[in-house]
């Protein structure tokens, strides 16, 4: 589950399916949520926001490994 405000979610509402890849970088404010969920998913562990940004690159290639090196 991805935890945005009020404002983002009904911008994004039934737009985005995390679970279908994307193949482009994510937009910068999106990342960490992007991070988040794709520990969740892909990891199956559980990390807090800050755990996130620290991890941003390491936690975002799990859910795009092609993108190794971009």
């Amino acid at each position: 589950m991805l935890a945005l405000c009020q404002v983002c979610h009904l911008q994004i509402q039934a737009k985005l399916i995390p679970e279908r890849p994307w193949l482009w970088e994510h937009s910068g404010w999106f990342k960490v949520y992007a991070a988040g969920f794709y520990a969740q998913y892909y990891g199956r562990f559980d990390v807090t926001r800050l755990e996130a940004e620290a991890k941003l690159d390491e936690l975002l290639l799990l859910g795009q490994p092609w993108r190794v090196g971009a």
